[in-house]
């Protein structure tokens, strides 16, 4: 068990395979890398605020953010520029399929490079709430 549990909002198993198109779709994902990648079949997710993900989370802590398989989907809340989960995860031996970034605006042109580079889907969604992201993957 995570010793501080509060930088995770949710994390879970999906029933069955579900393709990354369909969870662009469902969590208003604008795309920004991973283009040739949007069949790839997603397992699970976890949603993360990410400010406390940089203050809680131990280097061990981060790895168990995966849960059963590294195929799934990494929802960042409270994102600034999107930086900071792109350089955590490119230091980790463990790389998500996809990720998706909410709150900026516009994500740091480094962050999308790096997600290039890691052959990452990378999308920034246009949800109103962090809620919602639970709502939706936990009905998948």
């Amino acid at each position: 068990e995570f010793p501080d549990r509060s930088a995770i909002l949710s994390i879970g198993e999906f029933h069955q395979p579900v393709k990354a198109r369909r969870i662009l779709r469902m969590v208003e994902g604008g795309l920004l890398t991973g283009e040739d990648l949007q069949e790839s079949y997603i397992f699970g997710y976890t949603i993360l605020d990410s400010i406390k993900t940089i203050y809680a989370l131990s280097g061990f802590d981060f790895y168990r953010i995966f849960g059963a398989t590294t195929e799934r989907v990494l929802v960042f809340t409270k994102v600034g520029l999107g930086r900071s989960p792109l350089v955590a995860i490119r230091v980790s031996q463990l790389k998500p399929r996809m990720v998706v970034l909410h709150g900026p605006k516009v994500v740091d042109r480094l962050a999308v490079e790096l997600a290039r580079r890691e052959r990452i889907i990378l999308a920034l969604s246009t949800l109103k709430n962090e809620e919602a992201f639970t709502q939706i993957l936990t009905k998948l």
